[in-house]
């Protein structure tokens, strides 16, 4: 756990390194009186240089007190080493010795990596979809399209993590990709909401779209916005993200049926 205002001042220095802006999302002021008062203040370090960090805290949403897990970075260098999966644990450790059973953050539903982790290797799940969450974001990451998020859930509960959820080719696929000439891959609608389960595809690699056609990248933000919202709103909750002929794929399931 950091605990000193030099710690928290380095975490204010990774998140610019990080998000490539020189915006700083939660200033030291703010991490260190939510330190005192139950917020989870995590880094990783590598011969006494922090290279991670970690960031969330209590938080009561319709009566129901949790853990809000609002920041996880690492430096690209460090990056698929297991580092962010480490301070994951880390924090559900901490979180069940608070007497909390649920953590939840937001998610990009066009950063098909991170879901592979986040659904495919942590095990959440998620029902609700957050049209603009934060706003217009001028990081380098991130600058250019809505904000829209995925709020997942996570049990923190101990015990094993969960094995990839393998898609049934049985489900309806209700999104594909049509591929264009020059290798970017357009949204394509195929069906209506059906059955127990049903396929939503997404770019593997957004931000190459990203870079080559701006135009491109915002129809899937919206193609996604739009299908997401149908899904959830007709009871189906996402609970798994594959990878597959070179794009994601989200499935959503009918729970009980």
């Amino acid at each position: 756990m950091l605990s000193t205002v030099e710690e928290f001042r380095a975490h204010e220095r990774l998140q610019r390194e990080i998000w490539g802006s020189d915006k700083i999302d939660v200033p030291a002021n703010l991490l260190t009186a939510s330190a005192r008062h139950g917020a989870v203040l995590l880094g990783a370090f590598v011969e006494r240089r922090m290279i991670g960090i970690l960031y969330g805290f209590p938080a009561l949403t319709d009566g129901r007190v949790h853990h809000h897990s609002h920041m996880l970075g690492v430096l690209a260098p460090y990056r698929r080493l297991g580092i962010g999966l480490a301070l994951k644990l880390r924090q559900r450790e901490i979180v069940r010795a608070q007497g909390l059973d649920e953590i939840t953050w937001t998610v990009d539903p066009l950063e098909v990596g991170n879901n592979l982790f986040n659904f495919g290797r942590l095990g959440v799940v998620c029902d609700t979809y957050i049209v603009d969450a934060y706003g217009e974001m001028v990081d380098a990451l991130n600058r250019g399209l809505p904000s829209d998020r995925l709020e997942v859930r996570w049990m923190a509960r101990e015990g094993d993590l969960s094995a990839p959820t393998g898609a049934s080719p049985a489900a309806t696929v209700i999104t594909a990709a049509e591929w264009r000439r020059d290798g970017l891959p357009e949204p394509r609608r195929l069906a209506t909401l059906a059955g127990v389960e049903c396929h939503i595809a997404a770019p593997r690699d957004y931000r190459a779209v990203q870079r080559a056609d701006p135009d491109l990248a915002l129809r899937w933000r919206l193609h996604l916005r739009q299908v997401f919202a149908e899904a959830f709103e007709a009871g189906y909750i996402l609970t798994g993200c594959v990878e597959q002929t070179g794009l994601g794929w989200y499935i959503v399931s009918k729970p009980g049926v």
